[in-house]
């Protein structure tokens, strides 16, 4: 029932207080593009002649950002068309979300039944020595993911609620999506939060480059506190993975599931890290009980 209520109330948060200020910053955004294009052109021209006086040709540069920003004023509102067009998906995707969250809601009322149906299966089939295995395995792989998508939803909430908060102080337009886009891309793991920095640096900088420079500047501070503190809080030392592990397999994940890939990629990192660690205690502990066998049987 909380499950149910959680969902129920964010998507009504959602509805009531996000998406109107979204739908306003895009049509603002959308609707000022050619005159942010034209106010970024105009600095990048002054910053070019002002190299000029110290010997210094910056045409080529500023002569390519102009021909992309031409491009991208042009082409967005075609984007924007396309994007309409594509409703029909976006209205499939919201009746597959309503019928899963149906689904979702007998499957928890009918949870009992069905783990107790589920473990009496087993155990028909499986000695019970390999059920008692399997059951802790499932059970410390479960322990993991829930630890890891709580803490990971709590941790983009709070990034993108700073983010908020730091931007509304300072007077930065477009406070409410490029906050969105902050948490949002938090979630997954190492490479998001440069995704979200340069999405809300790009947006930024059509408006006041300086405010796209100190957005960087507090996006680098904001990840190293949240790396450093907030995380280390929320997931505790469930999810004790190198960080080389980490990076492999957000590689292996995102080629072989994309999104989904890179999303679990540290859960999974610390489900093999554990499988790891349990096979190798018990090798260790298997080899030593032989040698001190041999030595006894020598003596």
């Amino acid at each position: 029932m909380l499950s149910i209520l959680a969902v129920l109330l964010f998507i009504v948060v959602l509805v009531i207080a996000l998406i109107p200020q979204l739908v306003g910053s895009i049509t603002t955004f959308v609707s000022n593009l050619d005159s942010y294009a034209r106010s970024l052109e105009t600095l990048l021209n002054t910053i070019s002649a002002k190299a000029g006086n110290f010997h210094i040709d910056l045409s080529g540069i500023t002569s390519k950002i102009n021909s992309f920003l031409s491009q991208f004023a042009q082409k967005l509102p075609q984007a924007v068309s396309q994007i309409i067009n594509v409703s029909a998906g976006i209205g499939k995707g919201v009746f597959n979300f309503i019928l899963g969250f149906i689904l979702a809601i007998y499957f928890l009322a009918g949870k009992e039944k069905l783990q107790a149906g589920t473990i009496r299966l087993m155990k028909a089939f499986i000695p019970l020595h390999v059920y008692d295995r399997i059951a802790t395995f499932w059970s410390t792989c479960n322990d993991i993911l829930k630890r890891y998508i709580a803490g990971d939803l709590l941790d983009g909430l709070a990034v993108g609620v700073i983010n908020w908060i730091f931007m509304l102080l300072t007077g930065m337009s477009y406070s409410v999506l490029i906050s969105l886009f902050v948490g949002v891309t938090n979630l997954a793991p190492t490479f998001g939060p440069i995704v979200g920095a340069i999405l809300g640096a790009f947006i930024l900088v059509l408006v006041n480059p300086i405010h796209a420079l100190i957005f960087l500047i507090f996006t680098v501070i904001l990840q190293t506190v949240d790396g450093y503190v907030i995380k280390p809080k929320l997931f505790g030392n469930t999810l004790g993975v190198s960080a080389v592990w980490i990076l492999v397999t957000l590689v292996v994940g995102g080629r072989m599931f994309g999104v989904a890939g890179i999303m679990l990629a540290i859960p999974f990192a610390a489900i093999f890290n554990f499988t790891y660690q349990n096979w190798i205690q018990k090798r260790e502990a298997a080899l030593a009980k032989k040698a001190n066998t041999s030595e006894e049987e020598r003596s």
